[in-house]
């Protein structure tokens, strides 16, 4: 059956129809492009003490080959003294891998008023430090990567403790995940 460019299939003049194999086939095609999403239903505390970071375990996409833009909106509370850092691992093989990074800086002392920001390039799996007042208002940080992805794998976000401190740091409810294939 021929493509398009974009790798979707139709069926050719030529071709005997058979509606139920097109129709199929078509679905398994459009499913590579429809975006994938991952979200934090209920807040996730990380080990207090320690900046070795670990998985936000409802914060996974699986990655097909192609192009990804992936944004992550993450919601998150810290003592002031400890802040956050977020970074992640990718389980497959990129060619590119690269984010840009907002959100408040290390030493804020109003996440409500967001007067201290930081706005930063790295490398996709960089841990990227953020910073927290303490208050109850949630800190929010906002990373956009941007994979090739020549052999698919499973992005997932991880976080830790900036600075090790006693206190609870966590992502909250209403952290979000989405993946959108783009090439």
């Amino acid at each position: 059956m021929p493509t398009t460019s974009r790798g979707l299939p139709y069926p050719s003049p030529t071709l005997p129809p058979n509606v139920p194999v097109d129709i199929q086939a078509l679905a398994e095609a459009l499913d590579a492009w429809l975006p994938k999403q991952a979200a934090v239903t209920a807040t996730q505390t990380l080990t207090a003490n320690s900046t070795t970071m670990q998985n936000v375990t409802a914060l996974v996409l699986p990655l097909g080959v192609g192009t990804w833009i992936v944004d992550v909106y993450t919601a998150y509370g810290s003592p002031a003294a400890a802040d956050i850092k977020i970074g992640s691992t990718f389980s497959g093989t990129t060619t590119i891998a690269t984010k840009l990074c907002v959100g408040p800086g290390t030493g804020t002392a109003d996440v409500a008023a967001n007067t201290t920001m930081r706005a930063s390039a790295h490398g996709s799996s960089s841990a990227v430090s953020y910073g927290h007042d303490g208050s109850a208002f949630a800190g929010v940080a906002h990373e956009t990567h941007r994979l090739v992805v020549t052999a698919a794998g499973t992005l997932q976000i991880q976080a830790a403790q900036n600075v090790a401190n006693a206190g609870a740091t966590s992502i909250n409810v209403g952290t979000l995940m989405t993946g959108l294939r783009v090439a």
